[in-house]
């Protein structure tokens, strides 16, 4: 009577039905490893579809981002060589920075201000102040600004600069 109802009673009764198809206690285990196989292969799928890293465009832009210099490094630079140039004329403030241009993927930095407060020295203070931004280790290659010597309305001298760095 056992061995009746273990062959014919039991595997009527114990049958699953999955996805409109029924199986029976053995076959589950062999559906339950394919079916793991096939997530497996689905969530390889996914992370490459999602997150591809090798060879793709995303990994030459954090390349690109990690070999700039960063903006704050080079702004600090460009301020200590600024109060070093003051500190040499012995006044409070020399050089005026009014704007920084930076472009990480061109690799270019452009400097404008002025020098102000020497008189007439203006331009050889602004040729120090090109001197020393030269021996920053940032500059690669450095294109000569214009030197001149302008007068302001209150008849106080200054030197105008536009300066050009690729890094």
């Amino acid at each position: 009577m056992l061995f009746l109802s273990k062959s014919f009673l039991l595997p009527a009764l114990l049958l699953v039905e999955i996805d409109g198809e029924t199986h029976s206690v053995e076959e589950l285990k062999s559906y339950h490893d394919r079916l793991s196989l096939q997530v497996d292969e689905k969530k390889a799928e996914r992370k490459q579809l999602v997150l591809p890293m090798e060879g793709t465009r995303y990994i030459e832009i954090l390349d690109e981002k990690h070999s700039a210099y960063r903006l704050s490094s080079l702004t600090s630079a460009i301020s200590q060589v600024a109060e070093k140039i003051s500190s040499m004329q012995g006044a409070e403030k020399v050089v005026s920075v009014s704007g920084i241009t930076y472009s990480p993927r061109k690799k270019s930095l452009v400097i404008i201000g002025n020098i102000f407060n020497v008189g007439p020295r203006s331009m050889t203070v602004l040729a120090q102040f090109i001197e020393e931004l030269r021996s920053e280790p940032f500059v690669l290659t450095f294109h000569n600004p214009k030197f001149e010597r302008k007068q302001d309305s209150s008849g106080k001298f200054y030197s105008p600069f536009n300066i050009q760095i690729s890094l």
